[in-house]
């Protein structure tokens, strides 16, 4: 995101003599999206970001916790251009209103702030469903590197509050429904658990739209299917997404507990953890119980939990509990059966 600052001081005085490009001065400002509407909202008073959007720039230093000169010499980007790091919780200035000043007092990133709400914790793995969908696994004040994934920063409450996160994305979720009514396939939003427990075959799909993310992060896989034949219905086009998504979501769980990270369960939340379907074909494919949350919206939540705490709120403050867990309802082996299935539908798809 690019922006100017721009001193306007001198226009009043002799805007009737010069054309206007010469009276303004500009500086090139570069910085995430949030900077952006921070720059606005405190009318140029406050450019700043915080750790958890400015690793996305590519521009930031994970070990430093400040602006890499190596990075942006890489990238011809100049460091006096970036905006001031703060914590993600931090005075980032007010927003005026008719009048009263309202505090702007977290910048966080959408990962992060559905952890926050989540509580996540050390040892702990987390699944949020969107549009695409995101694998967190809290890897605690270690700076922990497996390559298929990336290596980010939790929210910060201080400077020296350091912990770190492993990601895993998953390009296609939600989306894939959208991409199924470009198809003809009849989505009904409303009653997609429904729909889905009907469904005598489902499809084999691999919902590569825009390749695969992690672990794999092949961009030449195109989207590909199997098991259809004449009698395939709806039904059975809705709930091979629904194991599409949850084969995706164990090609990262799984990957993870074969390089000795400890996983014992999931917590999960976006719009589609409200899928019953969903939640109980990933318990099955993984082993292990899933976790969902009463509210489905955890990022807008967790951004509530951090502002919360800044203002010494007491709102958000009571324990989180989840509701009662997706079991899996095959045996482990059955579990590896068919996750070895999915395994090799994957691989004969990028030959």
């Amino acid at each position: 995101m690019l922006l100017y600052r721009n001193k306007k001081y001198i226009l009043k005085r002799v805007y009737l003599k010069l054309p206007i490009f010469l009276l303004l001065k500009f500086t090139l400002c570069v910085a995430p999206v949030a900077s952006y509407l921070i720059w606005h909202l405190t009318e140029g008073r406050v450019f700043a970001t915080d750790p958890t959007l400015a690793q996305r720039t590519l521009l930031w230093d994970i070990q430093t916790g400040s602006w890499s000169e190596k990075l942006c010499k890489a990238f011809a980007v100049s460091i006096t251009s970036l905006p001031c790091l703060k914590s993600t919780i931090s005075d980032y200035g007010s927003y005026i209103y008719k009048g009263v000043a309202i505090p702007i007092c977290v910048c966080v990133a959408d990962q992060q702030a559905a952890a926050v709400y989540e509580r996540l914790s050390v040892g702990q793995a987390m699944v949020n469903y969107g549009t695409g969908a995101f694998v967190l696994y809290h890897t605690g004040n270690k700076l922990s590197i497996l390559p298929g994934l990336l290596t980010s920063v939790a929210a910060s409450k201080n400077s020296d509050d350091k912990q770190f996160l492993l990601e895993g994305p998953i390009f296609a979720a939600g989306s894939v429904l959208e991409w199924l009514k470009t198809k003809g396939i009849d989505v009904q939003y409303g009653q997609l658990n429904e729909l889905a427990q009907t469904a005598t075959s489902p499809v084999l799909l691999l919902p590569a739209l825009g390749g695969l993310g992690a672990p794999f992060w092949d961009y030449r896989v195109q989207v590909a299917t199997e098991n259809i034949t004449s009698r395939t219905q709806s039904a059975d086009w809705i709930a091979g997404v629904f194991h599409a998504i949850a084969a995706r979501v164990a090609d990262i769980i799984y990957y993870l507990k074969e390089n000795k990270f400890a996983i014992d369960s999931i917590r999960v939340s976006g719009g589609l953890s409200t899928i019953n379907y969903l939640l109980q074909t990933q318990a099955n494919i993984i082993g292990m119980p899933v976790y969902k949350f009463p509210e489905t919206e955890s990022t807008v939540l967790g951004a509530a939990c951090l502002a919360a705490e800044w203002l010494k709120w007491e709102v958000f403050n009571q324990p989180l509990l989840p509701t009662q867990p997706f079991s899996p309802h095959v045996s482990i082996q059955t579990a590896q059966t068919n996750y070895r299935a999915w395994q090799q539908f994957v691989q004969r798809q990028r030959r």
